[in-house]
């Protein structure tokens, strides 16, 4: 990899400094001022940023406000995205506008991919200034523990991703495109590291061609969690999806097992899971009880607290396994606090997400003066001290092994 630091260097100083100089930024400030005075309303800067810290939130707005930008969409994003990064809420959202009616269908339009290679958008995405042979290359023998590598974005190709040499920073890059929007050496995304292993940054994504903010983008099992990327033959025991939202079953006589996909408080949702409910609430007999959660987005406290009581419940007689990832978020996060530590509660697997304090109740996204970037903002209060979770994650009693069933490695307890 040695060979190619230096052609990675200055492909990341030529992609961040070109166009920078001699740039009016008057057209910017509205956009900016907007989204400065947008983000001092949400419940996670009124609740951390106080005192020095909101002493140098001014001096970054002021630096941002000075600062020359180049002309890309990307130089202007990023720019802005640096806003966010003080403020721990990972419900707190930031994207680049998108036409909302592109499809997997209409990229394998070719007359569609013709008028689109036609559009100055196109022509005005980043490219990196690398020869990607020897990159490609370099990365193919990258260990499987290392973040660097080449990694599949499924039917949309293939992302090289390295350190440069820029201090703390992380490059991805477009190796292949599986749809006629991507080119080969298109940037991907930059991500800088915040704390050892984990990076925020933005990246493009694949079906809109639009950038997004990643407030949190880390390592695990060969996979950059929240950027649906995986390297070849990563695979992982904790990860788990079902078609269907709620389902319960028998492992054995001793064990029996209840999946929680979702609390999403819809109508609709809310309907299935007071049925499954009101199906299995009388059905745990078992002297052990599993509660997936793997996958468990969050939601309400309507469609959850249901199931809370009634765990709690079984677990004044019996004993409770709840399994969690890294994609267990938000209320099912909070869900899962509420039942660690609890007689005969244990919870195992991987940390999860850490989206846990604050929230949205509207759903509402703002969109700038420009039109360009929308906001998805946040409107729901810290209520229990969840901020000492949020970008962390909740920590299980015991950690399973993702190379092998997890339910496979809780039987031995059943026994005991």
């Amino acid at each position: 990899m040695n060979r190619a630091r230096p052609l990675l260097t200055l492909g990341f100083i030529f992609l961040i400094t070109i166009g920078l100089h001699g740039q009016d930024l008057n057209h910017h400030l509205h956009d900016l001022d907007f989204l400065y005075q947008t983000l001092k309303k949400t419940p996670g800067y009124k609740d951390q940023i106080k005192g020095q810290k909101q002493k140098d939130y001014v001096q970054l707005f002021q630096r941002l406000k000075n600062a020359q930008i180049g002309p890309s969409a990307l130089d202007t994003f990023y720019h802005y995205s640096k806003l966010f990064w003080p403020i721990k809420d990972m419900h707190l959202g930031f994207w680049e506008v998108f036409d909302k009616d592109l499809s997997i269908e209409k990229l394998k339009d070719s007359v569609y991919i013709a008028a689109y290679h036609r559009k100055s958008a196109f022509k005005k995405i980043p490219k990196v200034n690398l020869d990607l042979d020897s990159l490609e290359h370099s990365l193919q023998s990258r260990p499987a523990d290392s973040i660097e590598g080449i990694y599949s974005a499924g039917r949309f190709g293939k992302i090289g991703v390295f350190r440069t040499s820029v201090r703390d920073s992380l490059m991805g890059v477009v190796l292949s495109a599986g749809f006629g929007n991507s080119e080969r050496g298109e940037l991907f995304g930059i991500f800088k590291e915040h704390v050892a292993g984990r990076f925020r940054g933005v990246y493009t994504a694949l079906l809109t061609k639009s950038w997004v903010y990643s407030p949190d983008v880390g390592f695990r099992q060969g996979m950059l969690n929240r950027l649906d990327l995986r390297k070849e033959k990563a695979f992982s025991y904790a990860e788990f999806w079902s078609p269907k939202p709620f389902y319960y079953k028998i492992i054995s006589p001793k064990a029996q097992y209840i999946y929680l996909g979702t609390f999403i408080s819809s109508n609709s949702n809310l309907k299935i899971a007071r049925e499954f409910y009101e199906r299995i609430k009388d059905s745990l007999t078992a002297p052990n009880l599993i509660v997936d959660l793997r996958g468990n987005p969050g939601g309400g406290e309507r469609c959850s607290d249901q199931f809370l009581k009634l765990i709690k419940k079984y677990a004044s007689r019996g004993r409770v396994y709840v399994l969690v990832n890294r994609f267990v978020g938000s209320n099912a996060e909070r869900f899962t606090l509420a039942l660690k530590g609890h007689k005969n509660v244990k919870v195992y697997g991987e940390i999860t997400a850490g989206v846990i304090a604050y929230g949205k109740n509207s759903g509402d996204v703002v969109q700038l003066p420009s039109g360009r970037f929308q906001v998805y903002n946040t409107d729901m209060k810290d209520p229990a001290n969840y901020l000492q979770y949020e970008e962390v994650g909740v920590v299980p009693d015991v950690l399973l092994n993702n190379r092998s069933d997890w339910i496979n490695q809780l039987s031995p307890f059943f026994h005991n």
